[in-house]
């Protein structure tokens, strides 16, 4: 395909997008922004009263904190699912280490909030996952350092020289690096819903399968070229001036003018940097694959292939077969106008019932008429007496009576609507007066309207998140890393990972669930009281239910206060305890015996090998001189018989050192692997370096010598 029908596609699919910000999506999320706000409907009268409610912002911010315990009371936000029982371990590794980079690595609390109000406000909250490799750095400077140890130095990747001196007395040098640690981690944005399109015909809030979506944000010219993206400072932006409704709503206190060109720093214009996941078929092989176009304007920055959109999302009310949600603003904004419309009446009429209009003749004086204040005289023109009608007040209907009433009906709608009541929220000052019956059954049906919510924004955001982090820390990892996990500090290679795909999001419990849970939980083991007796409940039965009151209870480490149950050793009565004791005691008397006999024998073996070497060699002269002389056969056979009865002997020996040997634990073995080990060490320490200098005498090299005579060549850079 050609790169320009690629570009056609993409602005075809812009165009028709949902949330585009010249649609009705759009603006549907500005009125919703400024009705959270409480901002001016743009219908009030001058002298009358301006008051808008606060009723979206009450909702939101009432079922906020609910939601937020949700995902921040349990221990853990996830967990992986194994997939046999030798999986088991493996997931249980690869929960603690998304979660830790979840809630620990990132600004999760923040993160939180921000994706669940964008949620409860402008229906769907939209969130991206990023591999962000970032790097620290530090000075570091080391003195009196001689040419073998500045060799050593300039040898190591992760320094690089800054400055460098010598010492004019010893020739010592010093040298001063900046080091660099790359630490290669998740990281968690959040996107304005304004910034992300998606295809119209998408039927899901995930967006995994969407085949067009396209994030878009304001950044300077440096910040992409930060990226790696080589751009020319007067590079076109198509909607470079183009501001929504929507986004002018939410920076209502910023000063527009801060995206202005600076003429003297092109490199501080703000352009829109576009990345899009679009689907397509770029190869022309009959298939479309999902490829990821960075874009500024009409220029193409990056183009290619990619297996997955890192954008997730979710929704508090899901709406059949449709990517965009309801969201609670949305449920509670026509109440808010007819509140503001029913509150305005109610003060007006207040107001005009202490300042109203009046009748008057021409006897009274206008200007006193005009200014309305405590205590104020009205003077009368002369022959004009009070009392002769001059001033006839003009009562206006009484409509506060009226109107706050139904201000009280329209916040029954709301909670009705919502499931946000006033009990939940401990705000009802009679609430005491009413049955706890009542009162529970209130608070329960408010607790089921926020953990569906809670639940619909864990399958569909939460659970993308996760698998989103998985697959990042699986792909991005290039060594084995350390991981403090559970108060212990744990090897972790996340190259070997397998791809998840079954995880279960771990909703927390509420005020009430937990207390309920608690209750339930003690019940339990006050009935394993009585079957440990009965031996149908074990220690570890025991164990496990105290760890999980500990875990509702809000404690992230159970372990602290629990362990499980130790092989207890066998009571042993005093008498047979001292007989041990002295059995001991004589092992070791024996063992000590033994070394000294096994030394003595030894000692012996090597004396008597001497003595038969002597002899044997005496004895082969003597055989071989009677022999070959037959002077004494009786000499010969006094011979022989000394010579089987050393071989007899040395036989005898052989086999009590074989005896004593099998007593003790054979260690060649061991100290055969041991001097591998430590020749092999030994080969590979360095023993000598040469140096190599240049005519002038400046050192710019050398060579490495090792033990095994391998050289290795060391570069200064």
């Amino acid at each position: 395909m050609d790169i320009s029908l690629l570009k056609a596609s993409i602005e075809q699919q812009e165009r028709l997008a949902l949330g585009f910000q010249t649609g009705d999506l759009s603006q549907a999320r500005a009125d919703s922004l400024k009705a959270y706000f409480s901002e001016p409907y743009g219908n009030e009268q001058e002298g009358r009263s301006q008051v808008v409610t606060s009723d979206v912002s009450d909702v939101v911010e009432g079922v906020l904190p609910g939601l937020v315990r949700v995902f921040t009371s349990g221990d853990e936000i996830c967990t992986f699912e194994p997939f046999s029982l030798e999986d088991e371990p493996g997931a249980k590794q690869e929960s603690d280490i998304v979660n830790y980079f979840l809630t620990q690595s990132n600004n999760f609390l923040p993160f939180l909030q921000t994706w669940l109000r964008d949620g409860l406000i402008s229906k769907n909250g939209y969130a991206k996952v990023l591999w962000d490799d970032d790097e620290v750095q530090d000075i570091e400077t080391y003195q009196g350092l001689d040419d073998n140890e500045v060799a050593y130095m300039m040898s190591i990747p992760e320094l690089k020289l800054e400055e460098q001196s010598q010492d004019e007395y010893t020739g010592l040098m010093t040298l001063k690096f900046r080091k660099t640690t790359k630490k290669g981690k998740p990281k968690l944005y959040n996107c304005p819903p304004e910034t992300v399109l998606v295809n119209p015909d998408h039927t899901e809030v995930s967006l995994r399968n969407a085949k067009f979506v396209q994030h878009r944000i304001k950044m300077t010219i440096s910040d992409i070229r930060e990226m790696g993206y080589k751009i020319e400072d007067g590079i076109s932006d198509s909607f470079e001036n183009d501001y929504g409704d929507e986004y002018i709503t939410r920076n209502r206190w910023a000063d527009e003018t801060w995206n202005q060109e600076v003429a003297n720093d092109p490199a501080s214009r703000v352009v829109t940097f576009k990345e899009t996941w679009i689907r397509i078929d770029y190869n022309n092989d009959g298939h479309t694959e999902l490829r990821r176009v960075c874009m500024v304007g009409t220029t193409v920055l990056e183009n290619e292939e990619t297996d997955t959109v890192p954008i997730c999302c979710w929704t508090p009310v899901i709406l059949p077969h449709r990517h965009i949600g309801r969201s609670l603003a949305e449920m509670v904004e026509d109440i808010q106008e007819t509140k503001t419309a029913l509150l305005r009446t109610g003060l007006d009429s207040l107001f005009l019932s202490i300042h109203g209009r009046w009748a008057i003749s021409d006897k009274v004086e206008l200007d006193d008429m005009l200014v309305s204040r405590p205590g104020g005289v009205v003077r009368l023109h002369a022959g004009a007496m009070p009392g002769e009608g001059h001033i006839m007040p003009m009562v206006p209907p009484a409509l506060a009576g009226q109107a706050f009433p139904a201000l009280e009906y329209m916040d029954s709608v709301r909670e009705t609507r919502t499931g946000i009541t006033r009990y939940n929220q401990g705000m009802d000052a009679n609430s005491l007066n009413k049955t706890a019956t009542g009162i529970n059954a209130i608070m329960s049906a408010a607790q089921a309207r926020i953990e569906l919510i809670a639940r619909s924004f864990a399958e569909c955001g939460l659970r993308d998140l996760v698998m989103l982090v998985h697959e990042l820390i699986r792909k991005h990892s290039e060594k084995e890393m350390t991981i403090r996990l559970r108060n212990q500090w744990v090897p972790v290679d996340p190259r070997d990972w397998k791809t998840r795909y079954d995880m279960t999001i771990s909703i927390g419990l509420g005020t009430g669930n937990r207390e309920q849970q608690m209750s339930n939980l003690m019940a339990v083991m006050n009935i394993q009281k009585e079957a440990f007796q009965a031996g149908i409940v074990t220690p570890e039965n025991i164990y496990n239910s105290a760890t999980k009151l500990a875990e509702i209870a809000g404690f992230k480490s159970p372990e602290q206060f629990f362990s499980k149950e130790q092989p207890q050793q066998p009571q042993i009565p005093p008498e047979l305890q001292k007989q041990i004791e002295q059995g001991k005691q004589e092992l070791q008397r024996l063992g000590e015996e033994n070394q000294n006999l096994k030394g003595e024998i030894l000692k012996r073996d090597t004396d008597t090998s001497a003595k038969i070497y002597e002899v044997d060699k005496r004895s082969a002269t003597e055989i071989q001189k009677v022999q070959m002389q037959n002077d004494s056969k009786q000499e010969l056979a006094t011979f022989q018989a000394i010579a089987e009865a050393i071989m007899q002997s040395q036989q005898q020996l052989a086999a009590k050192v074989t005896e004593m040997d099998a007593k003790e634990p054979d260690l060649e073995p061991i100290m055969s692997v041991v001097t591998e080990l430590q020749q092999q060490l030994a080969a590979m320490q360095p023993v000598g370096i040469k140096q190599i200098r240049d005519e002038s005498g400046k050192l710019i090299g050398g060579v490495r010598i090792l033990a095994d005579g391998t050289e290795q060549e060391i570069s200064i850079q």
